[in-house]
């Protein structure tokens, strides 16, 4: 976690609204796409799709982490 984001992250939560899936902010809307993600996290997102049941659980999510093939 980045050192002094509680009170950025906590704003964040409390805009957040589920049923639409964006944050509602004083200048609106504000969705965050898949390239929004990527150059956030330096994640490629070219190649082939994956797609699949991937379970609800975080502890599956995470053993299946060294399955993933880049």
């Amino acid at each position: 976690m980045i050192r002094g984001s509680h009170p950025l992250l906590a704003a964040l939560v409390e805009r957040w609204r589920p049923e639409t899936h964006t944050f509602v902010l004083p200048v609106g809307e504000v969705t965050v796409t898949l390239e929004d993600v990527a150059h956030i996290f330096g994640l490629p997102i070219d190649g082939e799709p994956v797609s699949g049941w991937t379970g609800s659980s975080s502890d599956f999510v995470q053993s299946q982490h060294g399955n993933i093939r880049t």
